[in-house]
């Protein structure tokens, strides 16, 4: 469990369903934060991965249940992409502390945020 990883790629939204503001890293599909504001909900994010990391380190965590790397059952992805894409890839999974296909996800992560909140806003005007 790369618990740095989890918070540096942590994304807060406002969720209408919900309504709150919630944060989540797509790192992990077990932890996530709600609050009333985007600190708040911040702030829960951030004990529960605590909690969780806690719980890691004693060999005490649901999906982490011992320590070392967890298999990813994930797919491999070739693609071609152009240097400065690759570049930027690269400097962002280092700077993140990440995989480079965990980078991918981050992005997709805020893609698919913002891609929701304009469906959001365009069901509530009429506008699809």
């Amino acid at each position: 469990m790369n618990k740095d990883a989890i918070i540096k790629t942590a994304a807060i939204y406002y969720s209408e369903q919900d309504e709150c503001y919630i944060t989540e890293s797509p790192l992990s599909e077990t932890i996530s934060g709600h609050g009333e504001t985007e600190k708040e909900s911040y702030q829960r994010f951030l004990e529960m991965v605590q909690m969780n990391y806690e719980a890691y380190q004693k060999g005490k965590h649901a999906i982490y249940n011992k320590p070392g790397r967890p298999s990813k059952n994930k797919l491999q992805l070739h693609a071609e992409i152009k240097a400065d894409t690759k570049s930027a890839l690269q400097k962002m999974a280092k700077d993140l502390k990440i995989s480079q296909g965990e980078a991918i996800e981050l992005a997709i992560t805020f893609y698919e945020r913002r891609h929701n909140q304009e469906s959001l806003r365009g069901k509530s005007t009429g506008k699809e």
